[in-house]
């Protein structure tokens, strides 16, 4: 709405109330990842094993490491490998929040 008041025109913009924010927690479960290629080597250079973990991140906020697992290969030629975890990792998130991006 617009107003005069001696020939000064003033407007007015009517302001939303803020919206509070909750702490929430957005839970990722972790199982397994399959045919994973191994990373680790030993002297001479040979495929030996890998250790496997999972950064995820909300938006902006601070990023959640899964627990290292460690997997050795059973195979000399180093073969795929699989690794389980089993865990759940919890990522606090604000709501309503602005974001959609999870990585």
């Amino acid at each position: 709405a617009n107003k005069q008041a001696e020939g000064i025109e003033i407007k007015v913009f009517k302001i939303s109330p803020p919206v509070p924010q909750e702490l929430h927690f957005l839970a990722v479960t972790l199982y397994r990842a399959k045919d994973v290629p191994p990373m680790d080597k030993n002297v001479i250079g040979n495929p030996t094993g890998i250790d496997g973990y999972v950064i995820t991140k909300f938006g902006d906020g601070d990023p959640a490491k899964s627990p290292v697992v460690s997997v050795k290969s059973s195979s000399k030629t180093g073969g795929l490998l699989s690794i389980e975890w089993k865990v759940r990792i919890f990522i606090p998130v604000m709501v309503p929040t602005m974001t959609n991006r999870i990585e």
